[in-house]
């Protein structure tokens, strides 16, 4: 089966969503792992693929970076990448 393989920051990882924020405590709920409410599992979902959310809360594009240079990818994977630099400006990458 193909899988969709993201990486990235807090963006990707779906820090703060419902499911993995107690928003009432104002605390993160740690035990979950990444949303089921984040961009990539909803993209999977749609694209009927199994996801691989290795996204980070509060990751430096050199963590992401050191992420994907450990993965052992498959050649059907899809990766993509959410960079983010200074804070402001957002880039997303698609590879195949």
């Amino acid at each position: 089966m193909t899988r969709l393989i993201a990486f990235g920051c807090s963006h990707t990882y779906g820090q703060a969503l419902p499911d993995i924020w107690d928003h009432k405590k104002n605390k993160e709920i740690t035990t979950q792992g990444p949303s089921k409410y984040a961009w990539p599992q909803i993209l999977s979902d749609k694209l009927n693929l199994e996801c691989i959310n290795l996204g980070s809360p509060g990751a430096s594009n050199k963590e992401v970076w050191f992420h994907i240079v450990n993965t052992e990818f498959k050649k059907s994977d899809i990766v993509i990448l959410w960079f983010q630099y200074y804070n402001h400006c957002q880039k997303l990458y698609i590879y195949q």
